[in-house]
């Protein structure tokens, strides 16, 4: 199995937009390949994902940041 690192951008884009990133984040869902992060890109992507701009409830912020780290080895 292929195994990829995705950063930040692609991680939000992914969850939050339709486009190539979310076609990335589904081929992980989907075990075609697997997802391998580390804690400071969950750490930096906790950060990003609590910015006003995106308007996302801790709730969703929680759950978002369970989502990635369910799915990385």
């Amino acid at each position: 199995m292929i195994r990829i690192v995705f950063d930040t951008n692609i991680l939000i884009s992914g969850l939050l937009h339709i486009g190539k990133p979310k076609k990335l984040i589904d081929l992980v869902l989907n075990r075609k390949i697997e997802l391998v992060s580390s804690m400071q890109i969950i750490n930096e992507f906790q950060s990003v994902i609590s910015r006003n701009k995106f308007k996302l409830s801790k709730e969703e912020q929680e759950l978002m940041t369970s989502l990635i780290l369910g799915l990385a080895a």
